[in-house]
Protein backbone atom coordinates (compact mmCIF):
# COMPACT_ATOMS: atom_id res chain seq x y z
CA UNK A 1 0.00 0.00 0.00
CA UNK A 2 1.11 3.56 -0.59
CA UNK A 3 -0.28 6.98 0.17
CA UNK A 4 0.89 10.53 -0.48
CA UNK A 5 2.23 12.54 2.45
CA UNK A 6 1.66 16.30 2.64
CA UNK A 7 3.81 18.76 4.59
CA UNK A 8 3.07 22.35 5.50
CA UNK A 9 6.22 24.30 4.66
CA UNK A 10 7.48 27.75 3.67
CA UNK A 11 6.92 27.03 -0.06
CA UNK A 12 3.16 27.04 0.51
CA UNK A 13 1.71 30.54 0.23
CA UNK A 14 -1.95 29.69 0.90
CA UNK A 15 -3.93 26.96 2.59
CA UNK A 16 -7.30 26.26 0.99
CA UNK A 17 -9.65 24.39 3.33
CA UNK A 18 -12.61 23.08 1.38
CA UNK A 19 -15.81 21.22 2.05
CA UNK A 20 -16.73 18.55 -0.51
CA UNK A 21 -20.48 17.84 -0.44
CA UNK A 22 -22.40 20.44 -2.46
CA UNK A 23 -19.21 22.51 -2.71
CA UNK A 24 -17.33 20.50 -5.34
CA UNK A 25 -19.73 17.61 -5.92
CA UNK A 26 -23.48 17.45 -6.26
CA UNK A 27 -24.89 15.80 -3.15
CA UNK A 28 -27.96 15.27 -1.13
CA UNK A 29 -26.11 15.01 2.17
CA UNK A 30 -29.11 14.44 4.42
CA UNK A 31 -30.32 11.56 2.26
CA UNK A 32 -27.02 9.93 1.28
CA UNK A 33 -25.18 9.84 4.61
CA UNK A 34 -27.72 8.15 6.85
CA UNK A 35 -26.57 4.93 8.50
CA UNK A 36 -28.96 2.76 6.45
CA UNK A 37 -27.98 4.33 3.11
CA UNK A 38 -24.27 3.91 3.85
CA UNK A 39 -24.70 0.24 4.82
CA UNK A 40 -26.86 -0.39 1.79
CA UNK A 41 -24.31 1.28 -0.48
CA UNK A 42 -21.40 -0.68 0.95
CA UNK A 43 -23.15 -4.00 0.35
CA UNK A 44 -24.33 -3.07 -3.15
CA UNK A 45 -20.89 -2.01 -4.33
CA UNK A 46 -20.98 0.83 -6.84
CA UNK A 47 -23.95 2.57 -5.24
CA UNK A 48 -22.06 5.82 -4.65
CA UNK A 49 -21.31 7.51 -7.92
CA UNK A 50 -20.61 11.20 -7.61
CA UNK A 51 -20.90 14.06 -10.07
CA UNK A 52 -18.53 17.03 -9.93
CA UNK A 53 -19.95 20.53 -10.02
CA UNK A 54 -19.05 22.02 -13.38
CA UNK A 55 -15.88 24.10 -13.37
CA UNK A 56 -14.83 23.33 -9.80
CA UNK A 57 -11.99 20.92 -10.66
CA UNK A 58 -10.45 23.52 -12.97
CA UNK A 59 -10.88 26.24 -10.33
CA UNK A 60 -9.16 24.10 -7.70
CA UNK A 61 -6.36 23.18 -10.11
CA UNK A 62 -5.74 26.90 -10.68
CA UNK A 63 -5.59 27.44 -6.90
CA UNK A 64 -3.17 24.54 -6.47
CA UNK A 65 -0.91 25.95 -9.20
CA UNK A 66 -0.37 29.10 -7.11
CA UNK A 67 1.67 27.38 -4.36
CA UNK A 68 -1.46 26.50 -2.43
CA UNK A 69 -2.23 23.38 -0.45
CA UNK A 70 -5.79 22.12 -0.83
CA UNK A 71 -7.15 20.40 2.29
CA UNK A 72 -10.53 18.71 2.11
CA UNK A 73 -12.69 18.58 5.27
CA UNK A 74 -15.94 16.72 4.86
CA UNK A 75 -18.78 15.37 6.97
CA UNK A 76 -18.82 12.29 4.75
CA UNK A 77 -18.19 9.25 6.96
CA UNK A 78 -14.82 7.57 6.48
CA UNK A 79 -16.62 4.35 5.52
CA UNK A 80 -17.23 6.01 2.14
CA UNK A 81 -13.55 6.90 1.61
CA UNK A 82 -13.00 4.57 -1.40
CA UNK A 83 -15.88 6.19 -3.28
CA UNK A 84 -14.89 9.73 -2.34
CA UNK A 85 -11.19 9.33 -3.14
CA UNK A 86 -12.07 7.75 -6.51
CA UNK A 87 -14.34 10.73 -7.23
CA UNK A 88 -11.54 13.23 -6.44
CA UNK A 89 -9.04 11.37 -8.67
CA UNK A 90 -11.45 10.73 -11.56
CA UNK A 91 -12.73 14.32 -11.52
CA UNK A 92 -9.13 15.65 -11.55
CA UNK A 93 -9.25 17.58 -8.28
CA UNK A 94 -5.81 18.40 -6.87
CA UNK A 95 -4.38 15.98 -4.35
CA UNK A 96 -4.52 17.01 -0.75
CA UNK A 97 -5.27 15.60 2.67
CA UNK A 98 -8.88 14.50 3.16
CA UNK A 99 -10.36 14.64 6.66
CA UNK A 100 -13.54 12.58 7.01
CA UNK A 101 -15.72 12.03 10.08
CA UNK A 102 -16.38 8.89 12.03
CA UNK A 103 -19.91 7.62 11.53
CA UNK A 104 -22.02 8.82 14.43
CA UNK A 105 -20.00 11.99 15.13
CA UNK A 106 -21.82 15.27 14.62
CA UNK A 107 -21.10 17.11 11.37
CA UNK A 108 -20.71 20.59 12.90
CA UNK A 109 -18.34 19.45 15.67
CA UNK A 110 -16.19 17.38 13.30
CA UNK A 111 -15.59 20.23 10.88
CA UNK A 112 -15.00 22.83 13.58
CA UNK A 113 -12.48 20.66 15.48
CA UNK A 114 -10.66 19.56 12.32
CA UNK A 115 -10.30 23.07 10.91
CA UNK A 116 -9.05 24.33 14.27
CA UNK A 117 -6.38 21.58 14.30
CA UNK A 118 -5.34 22.50 10.76
CA UNK A 119 -5.15 26.23 11.52
CA UNK A 120 -3.01 25.51 14.58
CA UNK A 121 -0.33 24.28 12.12
CA UNK A 122 -0.55 27.32 9.83
CA UNK A 123 2.23 29.85 10.42
CA UNK A 124 2.62 32.55 7.75
CA UNK A 125 0.26 31.26 5.06
CA UNK A 126 -3.01 32.95 4.24
CA UNK A 127 -6.11 30.76 4.53
CA UNK A 128 -9.19 30.54 2.38
CA UNK A 129 -12.24 28.59 3.55
CA UNK A 130 -14.56 27.24 0.83
CA UNK A 131 -17.99 25.77 1.51
CA UNK A 132 -21.62 25.90 0.48
CA UNK A 133 -25.00 27.15 1.65
CA UNK A 134 -26.47 23.65 1.90
CA UNK A 135 -25.43 22.88 5.46
CA UNK A 136 -23.64 24.87 8.14
CA UNK A 137 -20.37 25.79 6.43
CA UNK A 138 -20.80 29.54 6.74
CA UNK A 139 -21.74 29.29 10.43
CA UNK A 140 -18.72 27.06 11.12
CA UNK A 141 -16.38 29.39 9.22
CA UNK A 142 -17.73 32.45 11.03
CA UNK A 143 -17.18 30.73 14.36
CA UNK A 144 -13.60 29.90 13.33
CA UNK A 145 -13.03 33.57 12.44
CA UNK A 146 -14.28 34.61 15.88
CA UNK A 147 -11.67 32.37 17.55
CA UNK A 148 -8.85 34.54 18.86
CA UNK A 149 -6.02 32.23 17.74
CA UNK A 150 -7.24 31.64 14.18
CA UNK A 151 -9.53 34.44 13.05
CA UNK A 152 -6.74 36.59 11.64
CA UNK A 153 -5.37 33.69 9.57
CA UNK A 154 -8.54 33.54 7.43
CA UNK A 155 -8.28 35.87 4.46
CA UNK A 156 -11.42 34.80 2.56
CA UNK A 157 -14.55 32.74 2.96
CA UNK A 158 -16.09 31.56 -0.31
CA UNK A 159 -19.59 30.06 -0.19
CA UNK A 160 -21.18 28.34 -3.19
CA UNK A 161 -24.93 28.93 -3.26
CA UNK A 162 -26.84 25.66 -3.45
CA UNK A 163 -30.10 26.12 -5.39
CA UNK A 164 -33.11 25.98 -3.09
CA UNK A 165 -31.29 27.30 -0.03
CA UNK A 166 -31.56 30.86 1.30
CA UNK A 167 -28.85 33.33 0.34
CA UNK A 168 -27.12 34.53 3.49
CA UNK A 169 -25.86 38.07 3.80
CA UNK A 170 -22.17 38.67 4.29
CA UNK A 171 -21.32 40.03 7.74
CA UNK A 172 -17.62 40.59 7.05
CA UNK A 173 -15.69 41.85 4.04
CA UNK A 174 -13.88 38.51 3.67
CA UNK A 175 -17.17 36.64 2.98
CA UNK A 176 -18.12 36.02 -0.66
Amino acid sequence: LSAPVFFMNEKIDAVIISDIDDTIKNSNVAKNTTFSSIMSGLFKGHYYQYEAIEGMAEFYQSLANKNSMIIYVTSTPFELAPFLLKFLRDSKFPEGPVFMRWLGYGRFGHKWRTINRILSQVKEQKCILIGDSGEQDLQIYRRICETANYGDKVEKILIRHVPGTPIQKAVHSREN
